[in-house]
């Protein structure tokens, strides 16, 4: 009995980990899952999520052509270790049209886009207790 034991701890000590699922996969759950919880059903995903790893202060830009007409909702979250992210949004003209820099992991804009142009979202890791912090944005449209 004792060498069954042995022997199977030394299997399952020699197989690989089970995989955890990707972070994009868990973004994407996540952001749905957010969305629908904030009662935006009717909004539809712009793309798929944009992805990053930050650490502390780190911060990364994604520009985006909304279109003009249609109100949109910008949405982050982030993965295991992460504190607080900002996010901001800038209009073709480069000032800022909206933010969300509130204290907490998952900051949400709304815009209701006038002209034409690139918009720029900005993420910002606040605090990351990891040296990186796995984050998503996703944009999302009020279907039509």
């Amino acid at each position: 009995m004792i060498r069954r034991v042995l022997f199977a701890s030394a299997v399952l000590a020699a197989m690989p980990a089970i995989a955890q699922p990707a972070w994009s996969a868990v973004a994407r759950h996540r952001l749905a899952e957010s969305m629908a919880y904030r009662g935006r059903g009717g909004m539809g995903a712009d793309g798929a999520p944009r992805l990053a790893a930050l650490g502390d202060e780190g911060l990364v830009e994604y520009r985006v052509a909304l279109v003009p007409g249609r109100r949109y909702a910008i949405h982050a979250v982030c993965g295991a270790g992460c504190r607080d992210i900002d996010l901001r949004l800038y209009g073709p003209d480069g000032a800022e049209a909206a933010a969300d820099v509130g204290d907490g992991p998952d900051p949400l804009v709304e815009v209701h886009v006038v002209g034409r142009g690139t918009w720029r979202i900005r993420l910002t890791m606040v605090r990351c207790a990891a040296a990186t912090c796995d984050t998503a944005v996703g944009v999302f449209f009020v279907a039509d």
